[in-house]
């Protein structure tokens, strides 16, 4: 059995080479960068990164998946377009209202430029989000790993470019992101008119996920960064650079593994929707596969972690990572899985239930927070129960994903 589609088997393997080598040049020089840059700026590259994942989908109205699921090229371009020109006028909506809520407020930052840094993050990600999404349509998967991996080597010179400054990790994601977009627009030159007829079509066509959609997955993923903002108020920005420098080393190669997989998985299916194929055998091809490799992931960190750590990394200063890692892996392992196969759901139209799975986890996670904080655990505790609600609401992520390829499957 393939993990994948036949023909695609080298896509695949361009797409996951190129995203574990990225990674595992971050995990490279972590080490150095650990002990170069306070626990403190770990934080707050947390912090920031999960304010503007709150904020991004609204900011792109999740056009990106409507791009993805086009088969039309004329199609796609209008929506590029439309893209385009929604998040840069949504960016700068946004930036208006922080701007009047911090006069307004006179609110105290760590950092004078924190809120022009979040602006600027959020308008670069949307837009680097949209042109992946636009080269994982066309299945340009040599295209898509070489410009994730120049922009994980540029964010690497950056990193020691601003070592020697508090917010130099949050500069460095904002500059390769800014760099990547605009080398791509211009030189492909993406862009282009786009009447006012055709922007009230993209937005009639796809009024439900920048209506809908968009605002329950900024709800899912600030879900998701509940963790993050909970950390950081309660026990500390020490313990949270702890717990970021876990996501930099665990959350962020698996995450990074798993849009690999998702991107040729969004093709495939594309590509049974448009030969109106059954979903169910690749589906359970791609799932036992995936199954397998998450069995490989968990003893190689615990392996890591527990022999190999001490060597690479000041264990004075992050002996808290250790035991993050040794229980928290296990959670992060299944929502790996989950996440490999989360576009399915969307690229079956799906969105729905999508929508109600987002809106399950805002729940889980809500309690899970309130139960913590009325007891008073502590952080290891805490990261315990986030462990097993993180099993469950993904192992119910895999079954609404299996619901909907048994709908697509049934109206053929």
């Amino acid at each position: 059995m393939s993990l994948i589609l036949k023909g695609n088997i080298k896509s695949f393997l361009i797409l996951l080479g190129g995203s574990s080598f990225s990674q595992i040049l971050i995990i490279i020089t972590l080490p150095i960068l650990s002990s170069s840059y306070p626990k403190e700026s770990f934080a707050y590259l947390s912090l920031f990164t999960a304010i503007c994942s709150s904020i991004y989908p609204i900011l792109t109205g999740r056009l990106n998946y409507a791009l993805i699921g086009e088969e039309n090229n004329i199609h796609a371009k209008n929506i590029f377009n439309f893209s385009a020109l929604y998040i840069f006028l949504a960016s700068f909506i946004f930036g208006v209202i922080i701007w009047v809520i911090y006069y307004l407020c006179d609110i105290k930052i760590v950092d004078q430029n924190f809120f022009r840094h979040i602006v600027l993050y959020v308008f670069f990600y949307s837009l680097f989000e949209i042109i992946i999404s636009d080269i994982n349509r066309l299945q340009k998967y040599l295209t898509l790993s070489f410009i994730k991996f120049f922009r994980v080597v540029f964010l690497i010179s950056l990193y020691f470019f601003f070592i020697n400054n508090f917010a130099g990790l949050v500069q460095s994601q904002i500059i390769s992101l800014g760099l990547i977009s605009f080398f791509y627009i211009f030189f492909k030159k993406k862009l282009s008119y786009i009447s006012l007829y055709e922007l009230i079509q993209v937005f009639k066509k796809f009024k439900v996920f920048i209506l809908k959609n968009s605002i329950a997955a900024s709800l899912n993923n600030l879900t998701l960064s509940i963790p993050i903002f909970y950390i950081g108020s309660i026990y500390g920005l020490e313990v949270l650079g702890a717990y970021s420098l876990f996501n930099m080393i665990a959350f962020a190669p698996l995450s990074m593994v798993s849009k690999s997989i998702a991107q040729v998985n969004n093709g495939n299916l594309i590509s049974l929707k448009n030969e109106k194929k059954p979903i169910r055998p690749y589906f359970n091809d791609i799932f036992k596969n995936i199954v397998f490799l998450s069995l490989f992931i968990i003893p190689i960190y615990l392996i890591f972690n527990n022999y190999f750590f001490d060597i690479f990394f000041d264990k004075d200063k992050w002996f808290l990572t250790k035991e993050i890692t040794n229980v928290l892996i296990f959670g992060i392992t299944v929502q790996f899985g989950a996440t490999s196969l989360s576009t399915t759901i969307e690229t079956l139209r799906r969105i729905n239930r999508s929508t109600k799975i987002k809106f399950l986890m805002i729940f889980s996670s809500i309690i899970v927070h309130m139960i913590c904080y009325i007891f008073n655990f502590d952080f290891l505790d805490y990261i315990l129960i986030l462990t097993l609600e993180k099993i469950i609401i993904y192992l119910s992520y895999y079954y609404q994903v299996n619901l909907s390829v048994n709908e697509f499957d049934n109206k053929l």
